[in-house]
Formats: C-alpha cells, structure tokens, sequence
C-alpha cells in the first residue's frame, strides 16, 4: 500500500469518527478525533482500505469513546456518588434515631434511604443512555436490581431487617463498600 492510499485512509477514517461516531475533533490537530489511539486505526476499518467504512460494532469493540459519552460518564457518575453519600448518611441518620427516638421513626428513615434506590434508576433513565455500552450494560442490569430490592424491603413489614440490609452482602461490615459503591468503582475503571 503506497503512502498516499495509507493517508486518504487515514483521512477517511478520521472523518467518519468525527462526523458519524461524534468524537470531538482536536483543537490542535484540524479533522484529527480525540481519544483514539493510533494502533488501533488499522482495525477499525471494516472493507476495502482504499474505500475505509468504520462500523458502530468495530468502535464499541474497541471500546473507544467519544468525548461526549466521556461527558455522560461524569453525569452518570456524579448522580450515582451523590446518591451513595445520601444513602450513607441516611443510615447514620438511621442509628442515631434508632436510639434516640424508636424503632418507628428508624425505620422512616430506612425507607426514605430505599426510596433513594428507586429514584435514581429513573433519573439515570436518560443520562445513561450516553454512556460506554459495557458500562450502561451494568447499570442497566443494577438499578433495577437495587430497586427491586427497595421496593420489597419497602413492603416487607414484618421487620427493618431488610430494610437495613439494602445494598450489604451478607458478612460485609459497614466500612466496606456496598453494591452502590462497587458499580461506582467499576464504572470509573
């Protein structure tokens, strides 16, 4: 292949990037994509090289991803920590009514944390729609959980056992990270 076919095919493959896939083009490099390394050029084109066509299925293979579904990733990430600490806190908030004030008012407080859990699927709903689909795959396959969860500890009236235990895996102490936590965690890797 002779160096010009390799530059019109590099050229051809930037375009597509940036005008189909959405990558932000360099500001310091014109027509240039941001965030795709250069090794990964030469397997990305599907056909033809003189003729290079870029497929979604390629790209999502490669796990690259535009700088806008980097800007997702940060939303899904900032409502999903902020939701963590109000889940925390409200279960320090818990025990200390639990003393204080009964066993009625702490179990309020645990299903006010639940109700946390049932929320934040659907404010994700649109946000994680902008995202890797490794990562949305794993919060499309958490939420519903976490929330299914809180609906039925919400239910279950016998006891504030469930209710307590939202999020916890069985032996874990209360330092450790709970499920909120771990999606967190695999979402920034």
């Amino acid at each position: 292949m002779s160096v010009m076919n390799v530059l019109v095919y590099m050229e051809e493959a930037n375009k597509q990037l940036i005008s189909i896939y959405g990558f932000d083009e360099d500001p310091d490099l014109p027509s240039i994509p941001v965030c795709v390394p250069d090794g990964v050029y030469p397997m990305i084109v599907d056909g033809d090289l003189l003729e290079p066509k870029i497929t979604k299925e390629i790209v999502d293979y490669f796990g690259l991803i535009p700088d806008r579904k980097k800007k997702g990733l940060k939303s899904v990430l900032r409502l999903l920590k902020k939701t963590a600490k109000k889940f925390r806190d409200l279960e320090h908030e818990a025990k200390i009514i639990r003393h204080d004030k009964g066993d009625y008012n702490y179990r309020l407080k645990l299903e006010q944390r639940a109700r946390l859990l049932i929320a934040v699927r659907y404010r994700l709903a649109q946000l994680s729609n902008s995202i890797h689909p490794l990562k949305q795959d794993r919060i499309n396959l958490m939420l519903p959980y976490f929330e299914t969860e809180a609906r039925e500890a919400i239910k279950s009236n016998e006891t504030t056992f469930r209710l307590n235990a939202l999020l916890t895996e069985s032996g874990s102490k209360s330092d450790q990270p709970n499920e909120l936590e771990k999606l967190i965690e695999f979402l920034e890797a």
